[in-house]
């Protein structure tokens, strides 16, 4: 496994991870249910785990500008010269991801663009309405539930482009580090694949994904592990542990986010509770901004858009990061970098962009 210290070099943060152990699974099945194993955890013995000092994190509106998190070691990059502040670019999307150092987005007539350490050659032809990344990995899936998923060298995590499973249609997906999460349109049963070769990478967070569980809310993958949200707001989570990642603080949740060692819910109140590595500063925030939608983890920070619609961040120690009052209908969130679409669909990037991954077209 890749060891990641919390106080990360000025080199480490632009070294790709070694992404050649990545495992080729093209034997899928199109019932998600089939995709477990024996050992994976069952509706019925799941034992949801709780922590005494529930710790909820808020935002406040008095905080720095988006200047900062370029300017911040530890955040996105700690190499100056490769990162920027604020990227505007002229195309119109729909829909947009990050995935380590690259950016994917949905144009209006459903193709994609793909911006930074592209491998373009893998991308899928077609339309699509939604699409996420991580690490290596990418999806893209329509409203109907038609998807495709392909990695930057060798297409996995869904089969090739050119071998899609049949007949398999998601309502809802999700890219881990090294696997990606779905919830079946038809049954709403959960399926994930990708990484389990039982090597040091393998948490168990595709053979351990959890089944019989009928009334799916979301799923989302983090690194290593990844959470699903009950419809009752209950949260399971499987995979890794290492710092407690997977074991959820209980609460009425809307959306979940997981990242490298760490997990945060959004409550109905606007309210964030997080665990895991809490010495990245998560818990530490005691201020009362509400955050209406959770966007996703970084490396060591968390955005989120606030109830005015603007992009909030914050992390290590608690402080805030970034924020910018103006409205935005989608925020993608990777290791050190982040991309916004305005109201408009205009692409806004920040933070990392040794390979050109905030640089939008």
């Amino acid at each position: 496994m890749l060891v990641w210290m919390f106080v990360i070099s000025a080199f480490s943060c632009f070294v790709k991870p070694d992404r050649s152990n990545s495992d080729t699974r093209s034997d899928q099945d199109t019932n998600l249910s089939s995709i477990h194993d024996s050992g994976a955890t069952t509706k019925d013995d799941t034992s949801y785990s709780s922590v005494d000092d529930t710790t909820m994190v808020g935002v406040d509106s008095d905080s720095t500008t988006l200047d900062s998190v370029g300017d911040t070691s530890s955040h996105m990059d700690t190499n100056s010269t490769s990162t920027v502040t604020d990227n505007v670019g002229t195309k119109v999307y729909k829909a947009i991801a990050a995935g380590w150092w690259r950016t994917l987005a949905i144009t209006i007539d459903g193709s994609i663009d793909c911006w930074g350490d592209c491998n373009e050659k893998n991308l899928p032809d077609g339309s699509y309405d939604k699409i996420c990344a991580e690490g290596g990995y990418a999806c893209v899936y329509t409203a109907s539930g038609e998807y495709r998923c392909w990695q930057d060298t060798v297409p996995v995590a869904g089969g090739a482009v050119s071998d899609q499973p049949s007949g398999l249609l998601v309502r809802d997906l999700s890219c881990g580090g090294e696997f990606v999460c779905a919830i079946q349109k038809n049954d709403g049963a959960l399926g994930c694949w990708g990484l389990s070769d039982g090597g040091e990478d393998d948490y168990g967070q595709v053979t351990d994904a959890p089944t019989g569980f009928e009334n799916i809310r979301s799923v989302h993958a983090g690194y290593y592990h990844a959470c699903l949200i009950e419809d009752d707001g209950n949260v399971v989570c499987w995979g890794s542990n290492r710092t407690d990642e997977s074991e959820p603080i209980q609460g009425d949740y809307l959306d979940i986010k997981g990242g490298w060692e760490s997990t945060c819910a959004l409550g109905g109140d606007g309210q964030v509770v997080c665990w895991g590595t809490n010495s990245l500063g998560y818990n530490k925030h005691s201020k009362a901004h509400l955050i209406s939608e959770l966007s996703g983890m970084g490396r060591d920070y968390l955005c989120g858009i606030d109830s005015s619609g603007g992009v909030y961040c914050w992390g290590n120690s608690g402080e805030e990061l970034y924020e910018n009052s103006s409205s935005y209908q989608e925020v993608a969130v990777s290791l050190y970098h982040v991309c916004a679409l305005d109201e408009d669909g205009y692409a806004h990037c920040w933070g990392n962009d040794y390979y050109g991954q905030s640089s939008p077209p």
